[in-house]
């Protein structure tokens, strides 16, 4: 569980620094007291912070997923002997001769 609250505390920190460098993009483009080369900049600075923010708030609901036991993992145990789901039966490969079996004369 170690992990999870890291990924939180990262989370806060990211959300933090994407709304304080936000307010100051936009105080900079408000006031026209920066130039292009800075606003890029800013621009590229609040781009990454966002897409941390993103990627630890997916990590946290992946974790979650995974914890409450539904999303990738498979928990369907099949017939009640328990064990894996049986498998679906694969026809056979189409042959020339299962062809002319059917194949209208």
């Amino acid at each position: 569980m170690g992990g999870a609250s890291q990924l939180r505390r990262l989370r806060t920190a990211y959300a933090t620094g994407t709304a304080l460098w936000g307010a100051s993009l936009l105080l900079t483009v408000v006031q026209g007291s920066g130039s292009a080369r800075q606003t890029v900049f800013q621009l590229l600075i609040l781009a990454a912070l966002l897409s941390l923010l993103l990627w630890t708030t997916w990590q946290l609901w992946h974790r979650a997923e995974d914890e409450r036991g539904g999303g990738r993992a498979c928990t369907d145990t099949g017939a009640a002997g328990g064990g894996p789901p049986p498998s679906p039966t694969v026809p056979a490969p189409f042959t020339r001769a299962a062809y002319e079996e059917v194949r209208p004369s």
